[in-house]
C-alpha cells in the first residue's frame, strides 16, 4: 500500500528533522540527541525517573540507556540516588549543570514543533493527536 510507505517516510523525515534541529545543542554539549532527550525526560519528571521509566517512555534499548546515563553522570549532568534496599535501582536526578542545557533544549523543541505543525489548524491538530494515540495503542498491542 502506498499509505504504508508514506507513513514510514513521514516518520523518518520527522526523526531526521528533529535530530537536525537538535544538532547545535548536541554539538555544544558533546551529548547525543538521545542523551539530551533522556536529560529532558528527567528534567521534566523531577525525582521520579529511573532507567526503566526512560525505556518505557522513550523506547530506547536498555544498553543504550545505560550508556547515555553513564555519560550524563560522568559529565555531571545527573546524579544517581539509590531506591530503598535495592542497590540496582536508582532515581536519576538532574544537577544544576543540566538546567541551562534543558531550558535551551526545550526552547529548541518548542520552535521545532511549532515549525513542524505550521499550517495545521487547531481542529486538524486535535484529530492528528487522536489518530497518533490510536496508532500508538495499536502498535503497543502488536509488540
Amino acid at each position: 500500500m502506498v499509505i504504508n510507505n508514506k507513513l514510514i517516510a513521514v516518520w523518518r523525515n520527522i526523526k531526521l528533522s528533529y535530530e537536525n534541529a537538535m544538532k547545535n545543542i548536541s554539538h555544544e554539549t558533546g551529548l547525543s540527541v538521545a542523551a539530551i532527550d533522556i536529560l529532558l525526560y528527567l528534567f521534566t519528571h523531577g525525582r521520579t525517573g529511573t532507567a526503566k521509566d526512560i525505556n518505557h517512555i522513550l523506547e530506547m534499548k536498555p544498553n543504550l540507556i545505560s550508556s547515555h546515563v553513564e555519560k550524563l553522570h560522568q559529565h555531571g549532568y545527573i546524579t544517581r540516588e539509590e531506591v530503598g534496599d535495592d542497590r540496582r535501582k536508582h532515581i536519576l536526578v538532574c544537577t544544576e549543570k543540566a538546567v541551562p542545557v534543558c531550558l535551551k533544549a526545550r526552547q529548541i523543541q518548542r520552535g521545532y514543533f511549532k515549525r513542524l505543525t505550521y499550517g495545521i489548524s487547531g481542529e486538524d491538530y486535535e484529530v492528528l493527536i487522536k489518530c497518533f494515540g490510536i496508532m500508538n495503542d495499536n502498535a503497543i498491542r502488536m509488540k
